[in-house]
């Protein structure tokens, strides 16, 4: 089920970037795409571990610390 609503998460940012990208602000966009990916990535390197969803979550707020 998380699968699925994260898969939603950033299909509808990447549809609504690509409806602004004639815009110059676009931070909001990117971070939720950004933090969204890092998420994922963060899960699946962390995926034996049983932190995996903690993982995950350090991996998206690092990445919007450092964005």
């Amino acid at each position: 089920m998380k699968k699925l609503i994260i898969t939603s998460l950033v299909a509808m940012t990447v549809l609504f970037s690509g409806c602004s990208s004639f815009q110059k602000e676009r931070d909001l966009e990117l971070y939720l795409v950004g933090a969204a990916l890092t998420y994922a990535a963060g899960k699946h390197i962390c995926r034996t571990s049983n932190h995996d969803e903690k993982c995950g979550l350090g991996a998206a707020a690092a990445f919007v610390i450092w964005y």
